[in-house]
């Protein structure tokens, strides 16, 4: 049955969770933690230390065809609240790339963009939330994975990830809720409104 791993760091540490798929279920196997390597002068040794110790914890299970999830603290990535001219769903994308590198010195082409819109007619503007993660910052993420032998699938917003997940276990009612969310040292805010989050803070 296929596995599934997920990590998620910060500044001090890294946190993974195994888990395996059973049909449209998900077991939890293990969860753990790990200290980063303090910074030195050559960055590659203490990703290839950690990637070693992430092979030598996975290496307890047998993991057949290993998906690799990626969530990323607030920190990593940049947020834009973007409003864009009345357009369908299938022209957004486009919009909001050209509208981000407008916005943002820091985009461009290489950047991976991403983007979540607020429910609304083709008729009327369009509020989207994009956020934006660095070619550098996708290099050292593709990196220190590889170190472990590891190539992420998927890379998402945690705290976005976070606000999904309660919208789907609130999907009946149309509140308007706060999400708080704490992850170490840091505390996560979201302001979910149906068909969209309001705003969101670390």
């Amino acid at each position: 049955m296929p596995h599934i791993l997920v990590l998620d760091w910060d500044q001090r540490e890294i946190r993974l969770v195994l888990g395996q798929t059973i049909g449209r279920k998900t077991q939890v196997l293990a969860l753990n933690s790990l200290p980063l390597p303090a910074l030195g002068e050559n960055p590659e040794d203490g990703d290839q230390a950690l990637g070693t110790q992430i092979k030598e914890w996975l290496a307890q299970w047998r993991t057949d065809r290993l998906r690799v999830l990626v969530a990323l603290p607030r920190s990593s990535v940049e947020l834009l609240y973007l409003t864009l001219p009345p357009a369908t769903d299938e022209e957004l994308p486009e919009l909001v790339t050209n509208l981000a590198v407008q916005e943002s010195p820091t985009i461009s082409e290489q950047t991976l963009l991403d983007f979540l819109p607020s429910a609304g007619t083709p008729e009327a503007p369009r509020l989207v939330l994009a956020a934006a993660l660095a070619d550098e910052e996708q290099r050292r993420i593709r990196g220190r994975l590889a170190a472990a032998g590891l190539t992420p699938q998927r890379i998402v917003l945690r705290p976005l990830g976070g606000a999904s997940l309660f919208r789907q276990l609130i999907a009946s009612s149309d509140r308007t809720c706060l999400v708080i969310n704490r992850i170490g040292q840091d505390v996560e805010l979201n302001l979910v409104a149906p068909g969209r989050i309001v705003f969101s803070r670390t």
